[in-house]
C-alpha cells in the first residue's frame, strides 16, 4: 500500500516507491479514508457545557420540584445506608 496525495491531477506518494521502474504502468485502488473525528472539546470548555446544560435543565423545573430537588439533595442520611439482606 502506498499512502500518496493528489494535487493538479497526478497522485504524489508520501514515501519514496521502491522496485518500480520509472515510467512502469501501475494500477491503482483508490481508498479515501474516512475524515479524522474532531478533537474532544478541551476540559474548560466542557465544564462550561456541561454547566450550561445543567443550569438550562434547572431553569425548567417548576418551583415545586425545586423545592423537592433541594429537599432531597440536602436530606442525605439514606445516600450510604445499604442494610444487609
Amino acid at each position: 500500500m502506498v499512502d500518496a496525495v493528489f494535487e493538479g491531477g497526478v497522485f504524489r506518494p508520501l514515501t519514496p516507491v521502491v522496485d518500480v521502474a520509472e515510467r512502469a504502468r501501475v494500477r491503482l485502488t483508490l481508498e479515501v479514508p474516512a475524515p479524522a473525528p474532531a478533537p474532544p472539546p478541551d476540559g474548560d470548555a466542557r465544564i462550561a457545557e456541561l454547566e450550561r446544560l445543567a443550569v438550562a435543565t434547572f431553569d425548567a423545573f417548576t418551583p415545586e420540584e425545586e423545592t423537592a430537588l433541594h429537599a432531597a439533595r440536602l436530606d442525605q442520611k439514606h445516600f450510604f445506608d445499604r442494610t444487609a439482606s
